[in-house]
């Protein structure tokens, strides 16, 4: 282990306060970013490996705000931040937005140039996929954007509003696959922590949950979040905040918060949404034999493959590709490398099933055992020989 101290990397002193991120490439090569004194946006690198750091790139951007720095496996990356003297959200990144993500020389790309009325970001997050996009994040007028590297009539940065009101808001991005995930630190309503959940340019899912009995206060440059996803798919966001209380006293605190979704009380595996999902108890260790099976059958025109699963017996409405009861929304998604899964919608010929109930479950009062699957021609099979199938979970309040 090799310490060196924060408030001086290679001899360049660092802002205070401000954002130190630390990121690694496939080979091993670790970068580290963060606001110089002077106010600009900095990469170093360890190129021998050992404790020796020396420059990378410097960014021309004086009162940088909101840094965020991302790093691909190939060592193609990228630093978003809001340059306040020219009014304008920018990337810098040695990724070409107009050939398809291809590593080239570093440049500075325009994302969002700010009206005369709009209010200033706090923050900015970027996040890079595996199909060489490059992704930014930012909240402006409470709303939330994402503007993303698609070059359409000659302009590299795409931006588009998602659903969602949330105030001025610190975020963090995460790629899972063809999905992107956002969690968000809002300033209204005394700070309130969000995760979007964005596929194919559309919010899929919004979860807003909060730490109990804690004010989460939320400004600019006394407060940092750091956000992951747990092994379940369930957000974990950790804020740290800097205030001023009674006295003129000063209180440091770190909060760390996860939807009441994601919580295993029982030490089971099973985390609550699914535990409630498919009617078992949340207090009681349950058997993981109780969550959905899976099954195939080969018919004369391709194959059969269907879930099995527990449900609450409430009202349903049937979706393009799925179910909802109350609030539990089951979706069919499919995928051919486990990494990328997106919803079957209803095709002509090839339908989505859910056929009522199975039967009752044994000593559990309105609860049914319920199945939902889909039909696969051979014609579709040969097309795309390596499917993967799972029932995917959400709660829709």
């Amino acid at each position: 282990l090799g310490n060196f101290e924060l408030t001086s990397i290679g001899g360049m002193d660092v802002a205070t306060p401000g954002p130190v991120i630390l990121e690694y490439d496939a080979q091993n090569l670790l970068y580290v970013a963060f606001l110089a004194a002077d106010g600009n946006p900095v990469i170093y690198h360890q190129p021998g490996g050992g404790f020796v750091w020396e420059v990378f790139q410097e960014v021309s951007a004086p009162a940088a705000v909101g840094m965020d720095f991302a790093v691909r496996p190939d060592g193609g990356m990228a630093v978003s931040y809001y340059n306040s003297s020219r009014r304008r959200i920018e990337v810098y990144s040695n990724i070409d937005a107009r050939s398809g993500g291809v590593m080239s020389r570093f440049i500075t790309e325009e994302v969002r140039v700010l009206s005369s009325t709009e209010r200033e970001p706090i923050d900015t997050a970027v996040a890079l996929s595996q199909d060489g996009e490059i992704h930014v994040s930012f909240t402006l007028g409470g709303n939330l954007f994402l503007s993303s590297s698609r070059a359409v009539g000659g302009l590299p940065f795409q931006a588009q509003e998602l659903s969602g009101f949330f105030g001025e808001s610190t975020l963090e991005m995460e790629t899972r696959g063809e999905q992107l995930l956002i969690g968000l630190h809002s300033a209204r309503n005394s700070g309130t922590l969000h995760q979007v959940l964005v596929q194919d340019g559309l919010t899929r899912n919004v979860t807003d949950f909060a730490s109990p009995q804690t004010v989460l206060s939320n400004s600019q440059g006394r407060q940092s979040l750091a956000f992951t996803v747990d092994a379940n798919g369930f957000p974990v966001m950790a804020v740290g905040m800097f205030k001023s209380v009674a006295l003129g006293f000063f209180t440091n605190k770190v909060v760390v918060a996860q939807p009441a979704d994601g919580l295993d009380e029982d030490g089971d595996g099973i985390p609550l949404l699914s535990e409630e999902a498919h009617c078992l108890s949340p207090r009681f260790k349950n058997s993981k034999t109780l969550l959905p099976r899976s099954s195939t059958s080969v018919t004369s025109v391709g194959v059969s493959l269907r879930f099995s699963y527990r449900a609450p017996e409430l009202p349903r409405v049937f979706t393009d590709s799925g179910v909802k009861i109350g609030d539990f929304v089951f979706t069919f998604e499919t995928s051919s490398d486990l990494q990328n899964w997106a919803p079957q919608p209803r095709v002509s010929g090839e339908v989505l099933v859910e056929a009522g109930f199975v039967s009752e479950v044994d000593d559990v009062p309105f609860c049914k055992e319920r199945f939902i699957g889909r039909n696969f021609f051979m014609n579709t099979l040969s097309e795309k020989p390596k499917q993967f199938a799972r029932l995917n979970l959400l709660r829709d309040r």
